[in-house]
């Protein structure tokens, strides 16, 4: 059994190496993933596809490089939290990066949900 750190750390590698089917493979088909109000992508999205098509196509579509980059991930019980930084490069050519933390919560073998918290003005 995979613990929700374990889980967490699946993704952002899977982010990492360019795998996307990797990074939605512990998802919950109920996950809620909510970005920030303020946020370009802002909103809570139910579900894998309303995730991939309200954040990760938009993100797509935005950047020509980008990533979380986690420099901490601790856990309690069913609560893992990320420390670290977005980094990317926008499609005009510009280099982005904004300090972040991610607050996941896994139930058993699946991430239930996911919550944003970053400077949203750097966006």
């Amino acid at each position: 059994m995979s613990t929700g750190k374990a889980l967490v750390e699946r993704h952002y590698a899977a982010g990492a190496a360019g795998d996307a089917a990797g990074m939605f493979a512990d998802f919950s088909p109920r996950i809620a993933w909510t970005e920030m109000a303020g946020s370009p992508y802002a909103g809570t999205f139910v579900g894998p596809d309303e995730v991939r098509a309200n954040v990760f196509e938009r993100i797509g579509a935005d950047f020509a490089e980008f990533g979380f980059v986690p420099e901490r991930i601790l856990a309690e019980g069913d609560v893992v939290a990320a420390i670290g930084d977005y980094r990317g490069v926008r499609r005009d050519g510009e280099a982005f990066r904004c300090r972040a933390v991610h607050v996941w919560e896994v139930s058993g073998e699946e991430i239930v949900r996911f919550e944003q918290f970053a400077d949203t003005a750097l966006f």
